[in-house]
């Protein structure tokens, strides 16, 4: 999960580097990670084949639909098949739109229970540096 904060920026003649204008919101970027395996080439027909030695965490989940072998059974050269990574990138125009997509509740107020602990982590580190950050992150509290 990552943050970064959008600006509108000017270009003066004779300047060596663009001065921001005007803050435009905020783009989070978001990567889903899955700890679901299938068997190799069962009618799931998902994800990418891989040996299950070195790719398999110790929190991975056998698929229960394809009939997966737990992940401790399975031989250092079986194949499985993993799925893929998501990748979602959200433009949120202020703070309450990104409050609200990290809480996963569009129009809702959100409080901090609402928001998983990447997203409370995230916010952390992003108040020492973006004032609207820090003052809607008091506000939860």
């Amino acid at each position: 999960m990552t943050l970064f904060r959008e600006w509108e920026m000017r270009q003066d003649e004779g300047a060596a580097d663009p001065t921001p204008v005007r803050a435009l919101g905020y783009r989070l970027h978001l990567v889903g990670r899955s700890v679901v395996y299938h068997a190799h080439d069962s009618g799931c027909s998902t994800g990418a084949t891989a040996v299950a030695a070195g790719r398999l965490a110790e929190d991975s989940e056998p698929h229960s639909g394809c009939n997966a072998a737990p992940w401790r059974e399975l031989k250092a050269d079986t194949l499985v098949d993993l799925e893929e990574d998501r990748f979602a990138i959200h433009h949120c125009h202020d703070v309450t739109s990104l409050l609200e997509r990290l809480a996963g509740f569009p129009d809702h107020p959100v409080t901090l229970d609402d928001l998983s602990q990447p997203s409370q982590r995230l916010l952390a580190r992003a108040s020492p540096h973006d004032e609207p950050i820090a003052a809607a992150v008091a506000k939860l509290k």
